[in-house]
């Protein structure tokens, strides 16, 4: 029997074939992870963020505001807020820092603001 009259694939094809599969299945999964990991870190920031901005918010509304820390608890996250309120200024500035801890690392926003 000829070999040119044999239809089907050789081994060598389906190998490179199945290689093929597997590196864009690994190449697909890394980025997905990726994508997973950089929303996660956006959601966190942005909680963090809004964490940041009401303890402004109350630091606004009191009526003598003082440097502290607290934590806030949003969605099962918890942040630790520390604000510092400069007292030689008119327009008293203040810096609040959010840290929270994501994928062992520590993360840190700042909010800042003037108090009138």
């Amino acid at each position: 029997m000829d070999r040119s009259s044999v239809n089907g694939f050789t081994i060598l094809e389906i190998f490179f074939a199945i290689l093929i599969i597997s590196i864009s299945a690994i190449v697909i999964g890394f980025f997905t992870r990726n994508s997973v990991d950089n929303y996660s870190t956006a959601q966190q920031s942005e909680l963090a963020y809004t964490c940041g901005e009401e303890k402004l918010s109350d630091l606004k509304a009191a009526p003598l505001p003082v440097s502290g820390n607290d934590q806030c608890i949003v969605d099962n996250y918890t942040f630790t807020r520390e604000w510092t309120v400069a007292s030689n200024s008119a327009p008293r500035n203040v810096v609040v820092n959010v840290n929270w801890v994501m994928m062992g690392k520590t993360r840190t926003i700042k909010v800042y603001g003037v108090l009138k």
